[in-house]
Order: C-alpha cells, then structure tokens, then sequence
C-alpha cells in the first residue's frame, strides 16, 4: 500500500512535503510512512471498538469487572502495532533517509496526546456500538474521510484557505506535521500547535471516559 501510494501521488500527481529542491521520492516516501503510522492507529481503534462490549457480554454482566479496562486494551493493542510501525519508521529515516537529530526526541511529546485520543475514541466509540449495532459501515466512511483529510499525502500548506477553516481543527494534521517535522525534516514545530494537540488528546481522553462510565449502566439490560 506505502508503494502504491508513493507512485500515485508522489509520481502521477507529482505530490511533495518541502518546498526544498532537495526532496526526494525517498523522503517522500518516509512522510507518508509517518502520515500512514498515525492515522492508522486511530483507524485501527475505531475499526475495532464498536464491538468490543457486545464481544464480552460475559464481562459486562459481572458486576466486579471495571469494564473501562476493556476499551484500554483494545487501544494499547493498536499502540504497540503503532510502535512497531514507528520503529521501523525511525530506521528508515536512520539508515535511508536525512538521518536523525535530537529534533527527534520531541516525538516523545507528541505521541502521547494521540494516545489519549485513541483511548478516548475507544471510550466513546465502544459505548455508542453497544446501542446501535449496525454503525461499522459508518466507521469506515469516516476512516476514509480521514484518512484524506489529515494532511497525510500532502503538506497542510496545500489545503485552500476556505477548507483549511475546518481542518485545522482536525487534531491528526498537527500530529502528522509535528511527527515529519521533527523526524525527517530536523525542524522546530509550532508551540500552539502541540498545545491544541494536548488539550484535545486530554478532552477527548476525559469526555469519553465520562460517555462510557455513564452509559455502561444500560450495557448489561442492552446486550
């Protein structure tokens, strides 16, 4: 899939990151990689968490059981299928790409949001697939939607001024710009940015829990 898209919209629609004359196929290559990474771990968690309470109808009617837990755990299995990504991202850049930097270790800043947003989707979308069982079709629209909307083939500077007024606030275009930034391109990112970043991985961590915790007393007279 990273080939085909790299030929598609690298050579057919001629797609690039950097103004830099310098870019490579290569590069470009690891940016979508990066861009893949990322919004692949929130697809895998909205792909997955509809069904997790239906699948442990047995759990949710043991009353002892903190069935929050199970939402967590469906996220952190698509966080280390993200990690395993990321480290073979980060050798890629190592041994392939512009090499890596110190401007690197700032991943250690960024992930965490997306993590919290994950398991905050998590929260929300495994309660909602509890009372409407029909929503996977749903779900995989909006993967798509995002897919395309999250600056994960092009740089953000690309998206016309009258879009861009509802895509900035999509959180996974900072994730993914911050992420290239720092990792491939060795450059600073935008304080306000991982500052958003942060305060919508934290809301949305905080909300969904919230939703879930306060409508898993139907869960069991539901399933």
């Amino acid at each position: 899939m990273l080939a085909l898209y790299v030929f598609v919209f690298g050579y057919i629609f001629k797609g690039s990151f950097s103004s830099s004359e310098d870019e490579t196929k290569l590069d470009y290559s690891l940016g979508i990689f990066t861009g893949l990474t990322i919004f692949h771990f929130i697809s895998e968690v909205l792909a997955t968490s509809p069904n997790i309470v239906i699948q442990n109808t047995n759990l949710v009617k043991k009353v002892v059981f903190p069935i929050e837990i199970i939402p967590i755990a469906t996220a952190g299995s698509s966080f280390i299928h993200f990690l395993i990504s990321f480290v073979l991202l980060v050798i890629g850049v190592a041994l392939v790409g512009s090499g890596l930097s110190f401007q690197a270790l700032w991943l250690l800043v960024i992930i965490p949001p997306v993590l919290m947003l994950g398991v905050g989707i998590s929260w929300a979308v495994a309660s909602i697939g509890v009372f409407f069982r029909d929503i996977m079709p749903m779900i995989g629209t909006i993967s798509l939607g995002l897919m395309f909307s999250s600056a994960v083939f092009y740089p953000s500077s690309d998206i016309p001024e009258t879009f861009w007024l509802f895509l900035k606030f999509n959180p996974l275009i900072h994730a993914i710009e911050m992420s290239r930034s720092v990792l491939i391109w060795q450059e600073p990112f935008d304080i306000a940015k991982i500052i958003y970043l942060y305060a919508v991985g934290i809301s949305a961590f905080y909300v969904g829990f919230g939703f879930f915790k306060y409508t898993k007393k139907a869960f069991a007279d539901v399933l």
